[in-house]
């Protein structure tokens, strides 16, 4: 099974295509990425800054994706995100769940079957510094929201996304404390500097089964125009895990 994680940037481009940062998706690089992920042949994609459901139902029709989840950002709606899956799967939004506080960003979920087994795997998107008043605040952000992740029934086996953290930071440390291991630090990784604040979280059940990790950083990724213009198709690279 192969997993693809990626923040889309509202499929915008990066430097953005609009000349500036905009809320929409520029047609060249929604097609762009849908290729790239065409070419990867992923089982399941987990999407962040996904601001509107019609681009995902465009997507997972293009990539013959079986089932599909899009959800709003909770405190800042633009801030969505969604799940793919080749195969039909359970699929939930947790962005706004009962009485919990609401996530900044988005927090989906998908189980999927991976052989005999089911994967539960929690699509998240953390906050950043941008809307806290200080990094302190940020931090302390991002540790309430991995707590309120791992509080949902069932511990997802796998949690993805873009956390917006670093190595040895608070929420990391909560991620180790919990029984998780970083995609990146494991012996079968590739790993990027260009990963910057996305993860993939395995507990170890599902560590087992890793048999590769890396992160897209080149062609088609890095788009070059005519006048010699080099772009990327968003401001943050794809990761990739596979699992057998």
């Amino acid at each position: 099974m192969r997993i693809v994680v990626h923040n889309v940037y509202w499929f915008q481009g990066c430097p953005s295509r609009w000349g500036a940062e905009r809320v929409a998706a520029a047609p060249a690089v929604f097609d762009g990425l849908v290729e790239l992920y065409a070419s990867l042949s992923p089982d399941v994609i987990c999407l962040q800054e996904v601001q509107n459901p019609d681009l995902v139902a465009t997507a997972a029709k293009k990539l013959g994706m079986a089932s599909w989840i899009h959800a709003r950002g909770g405190v800042k709606t633009d801030y969505g995100g969604a799940i793919l899956t080749r195969n039909p799967s359970e699929m939930r939004d947790l962005t706004s769940n009962g009485s919990e506080p609401p996530h900044e960003r988005v927090h989906v979920r998908a189980q999927v079957t991976n052989g005999k087994d089911i994967l539960e795997i929690a699509c998240v998107h953390l906050p950043s510094n941008r809307f806290a008043g200080s990094p302190e605040e940020g931090s302390r952000a991002r540790v309430a929201e991995v707590e309120q992740v791992l509080r949902c029934s069932p511990v997802p086996d796998i949690v993805v996304g873009d956390m917006n953290f670093r190595k040895g930071s608070e929420p990391y440390l909560l991620m180790k404390s919990s029984g998780y291991v970083n995609a990146g630090e494991t012996d079968v990784a590739e790993d990027s500097p260009e990963r910057k604040g996305d993860h993939i979280w395995l507990l170890p059940a599902a560590v087992r089964r890793l048999e590769r990790f890396f992160v897209v950083t080149g062609e088609p990724f890095v788009q070059t125009d005519a006048d010699g213009t080099v772009w990327r198709l968003s401001d943050h690279h794809p990761l990739v895990a596979d699992l057998r």
